[in-house]
């Protein structure tokens, strides 16, 4: 008689070892590609009046949404350095007079206008992401390719 035995542990193993190299290392690779991507074209778009609002940009790895196969990265502004990145973003209504110093610079006065001015939006996020999502799901694709024939 003749018998012969297969023992799926190793395969198991393997397979396991391979979930968690492509989870962990290969998408997280990916998902920093397609980021760099959009972040550069944020950096281009954002308005550059006193350069404060473009050095506040930045991304980051959210470890905490990075579940389930998903890996996140976030472009977006810190807001405790450009507080009011939004009215650039989305526009407002202006209510208080500027005057303008000698050195040139406009600053906000207490005194209300007559008439509430609407300042227009000069979007950087929204369209930077229009533009290149494509470009980034590209990149994020190719790298994760290079990432799997690395091994």
């Amino acid at each position: 008689m003749l018998k012969i035995g297969f023992d799926r542990s190793s395969i198991t193993a393997g397979l396991q070892e391979f979930q968690t190299k492509l989870r962990d290392d290969v998408m997280l690779s990916g998902a920093a590609a397609g980021a760099n991507v959009l972040y550069d074209e944020v950096l281009q778009r954002v308005p550059e009046k006193t350069g404060k609002l473009k050095g506040s940009v930045y991304r980051a790895y959210i470890p905490e949404r990075s579940v389930d196969g998903r890996q996140v990265y976030v472009i977006s502004v810190r807001k405790r350095i450009a507080k009011h990145w939004h009215l650039v973003e989305f526009g407002h209504w202006r209510i208080n007079k500027f005057v303008q110093l000698e050195s040139g610079e406009w600053v906000p006065t207490k005194q209300r206008l007559a008439k509430p001015v609407w300042v227009p939006a000069k979007p950087y996020l929204r369209p930077a992401y229009d533009a290149k999502i494509g470009a980034a799901l590209d990149a994020a694709r190719d790298r994760m390719r290079q990432r799997l024939l690395e091994d």
